[in-house]
């Protein structure tokens, strides 16, 4: 966004069409620069999603061959060739999924730029603004949006930082699912447990904190295929925060129950406008940040971005919820 911006500011004297000329031939160079930069974060990037994603499936592992451990001899442990392999296909799967990211925003952040400039020099062109208030306005627009690494199939654009962390979320719940099943299958185990949270999805909410038959012919336990185990946004789906752990009959206990369905769903929407009100303090930071940085004016976005902290702090108050800080910062 630095790149662009300053590209955008460069150059006072926009009285003619020599100007977006000049400027839409500089989109070599600007691609150079983004791609540097991309390039600089991605080193650091990828070994820390690595070391995420291992990390994650190390704990879970060693945590189910605890629940195992009252079945007797156990089995050596699984940190061995389907671990590694495992791990092997992450590193694979992060840096293919940078190197995607990278891509998507060098491609937005060029139409972005190109469409800047027209803007920019149609509006003082026309007469409707001077230099300095056509460029604010115009990083304003696309600030507040953000440069998308992903546009899916419904339209909508997901930032970097939001994308990563769903894809590292939906790889690490895959990732584990598929060892505890793995395990289990190696105990000749049929039972499994699904952990449960307040606030769950409507795609998850009636299945968490119950035990499922594996094989589907227990007499007590329904299938595990009777939930929306598979489906895109069910139960272990993408984005999903549940986890699943064996359950021995007549060993294990119950650990996780369900919440009650209207607490749940009350939850569920406070969360949702959470992050929703999370969004637009990071657009608005977005904004005064590439304003502040090119040395244009910042009053009108610095007084949306107070008014959007403020709309937080009563949520806030009124819900009882944690704030987290962590998701307003850009």
């Amino acid at each position: 966004m630095e790149n662009i911006a300053l590209h955008i500011v460069m150059d006072d004297d926009i009285t003619g069409a020599k100007w977006q000329i000049k400027k839409l031939a500089e989109i070599g160079a600007l691609n150079k620069k983004n791609t540097a930069t991309i390039k600089k974060y991605a080193k650091l990037l990828e070994p820390a999603i690595t070391a995420d994603i291992t990390g994650e499936l190390t704990t879970h592992l060693n945590k189910v061959d605890k629940m195992f451990s009252p079945l007797g001899t156990p089995l050596p442990p699984m940190a061995t060739a389907q671990v590694m392999e495992v791990m092997a296909a992450t590193a694979g799967n992060s840096a293919m999924m940078i190197n995607t990211l990278g891509n998507n925003m060098l491609g937005a952040s060029q139409q972005i730029y190109t469409d800047s400039i027209i803007q920019v020099s149609n509006e003082v062109l026309a007469g409707i603004s001077t230099p300095t208030a056509a460029r604010v306005k115009v990083i304003s627009e696309w600030t507040a949006k953000g440069i998308p690494a992903l546009t899916d199939k419904a339209n909508r654009n997901w930032m970097p930082d939001s994308y990563i962390n769903m894809q590292v979320r939906t790889q690490i719940r895959a990732t584990t699912t598929e060892l505890t099943l793995k395990r289990s299958e190696q105990y000749s185990n049929d039972l499994v447990e699904i952990d449960s949270h307040i606030g769950a999805r409507p795609g998850c909410e009636p299945y968490q904190g119950k035990i499922y038959s594996l094989s589907g012919n227990h007499k007590k336990y329904r299938p595990l295929s009777s939930t929306t185990y598979g489906e895109p946004d069910g139960i272990f789906g993408i984005n999903c925060r549940h986890n699943m752990y064996p359950f021995i009959e007549g060993v294990s206990e119950q650990t996780y129950k369900p919440y009650p369905k209207k607490q749940t769903e009350q939850a569920y929407k406070e969360s949702q406008r959470q992050r929703e009100l999370e969004r637009r303090i990071k657009a608005s930071k977005r904004q005064v940040a590439v304003l502040k940085k090119e040395g244009l004016p910042t009053d009108q976005a610095q007084k949306t971005l107070d008014n959007r902290k403020s709309t937080m702090n009563t949520f806030i108050n009124d819900t009882g919820r944690t704030r987290r800080k962590s998701r307003e910062t850009i």
